[in-house]
């Protein structure tokens, strides 16, 4: 009896499998094609980045410089770029970055396959390069990208801020880039802020300016470890830190709305004494 019922459960099994089968194939068919991959012919060493949300209006704009390695001669330079107004770009060896002559790329944005298409006036020969772009966008609500969200604090006062969300291909969404994992580069990434926010990103801070006629301010953070795109982070708004606690020589914080620091300490507490196990379980200090 009990054969008989492993039997009918196997027999099910098979059989729902290949329904599943049936279904992706289906769904292969009648779904639109998956957008190529990207060429290994050039590839992103460094990015530096630069952004100025405007939190009140959901606006953003931003340039960026990408450190290029080109391997092989290319007629232009693709990369990744979805809901973006890119104003300008520009391609420079590496070598002749003082140079006033550059090699100027018309846009053609391929909206349907998420690219942006450089095509150069001559071939490009192998190499390092420069490409510096401009653009701007939108924060938007979708919570992917660089967007808005909105907090509220123990009297109910609402505060909205600019956050960001990668993962798995939405770095796309906030600057042009080469949004496939294996595209590892690093990353030096400036924002300016109002004068009662701050901001939060994946290194500590190297610098900060203020702009006398405006009272706002430019935060740089360090230059990160070489990592994939859908890693990048960046929070902007009226944040204060709990006071260190320090654990295996790492300092501990834990970032709230202003007024509320009080509600990161549990977090705190309880990091300080993961991170020394994770130390020991794993034989690796925290990097």
């Amino acid at each position: 009896m009990r054969s008989a019922k492993v039997i009918s459960c196997l027999l099910a099994g098979l059989a729902g499998m290949a329904i599943f089968g049936m279904n992706l194939a289906a769904a292969r068919e009648t779904s639109p094609e998956i957008p190529p991959r990207l060429s290994r012919s050039v590839v992103p060493v460094a990015y530096e980045l630069f952004f100025e949300p405007d939190i009140t209006a959901g606006t953003f704009r931003g340039k960026e410089s990408i450190a290029l390695s080109v391997a092989n001669r290319v007629e232009k330079i693709v990369l990744h770029c979805v809901g973006l107004k890119v104003n300008s770009a520009e391609l420079r060896p590496a070598k002749d970055t003082s140079s006033k002559e550059s090699a100027t790329a018309p846009i053609d944005m391929t909206a349907e396959d998420s690219q942006l298409v450089l095509s150069s006036p001559k071939p490009i020969d192998p190499g390092s390069y420069n490409l510096s772009l401009t653009f701007s966008g939108k924060l938007n609500e979708k919570l992917c990208g660089f967007y808005r969200a909105t907090m509220r604090d123990n009297a109910g006062h609402q505060t909205v801020i600019a956050t960001t969300q990668m993962e798995p291909t939405d770095a796309r969404r906030m600057f042009p880039c080469f949004d496939e994992p294996s595209f590892k580069a690093s990353f030096k990434i400036s924002v300016v802020v109002d004068g009662g926010n701050t901001a939060i990103s994946n290194s500590p801070i190297a610098g900060e300016s203020v702009d006398a006629r405006t009272g706002k301010r430019t935060i740089t953070f360090g230059e990160t470890p070489k990592m994939s795109t859908y890693l990048v982070a960046l929070t902007v708004g009226p944040f204060r830190p709990t006071s260190p606690v320090v654990a295996s020589g790492v300092p501990i914080r834990v970032w709230a709305l202003q007024g509320q620091e009080k509600l990161g300490a549990y977090a705190r507490s309880v990091a300080a004494r993961l991170i020394p196990f994770m130390v020991n379980y794993f034989g690796q200090p925290y990097p």
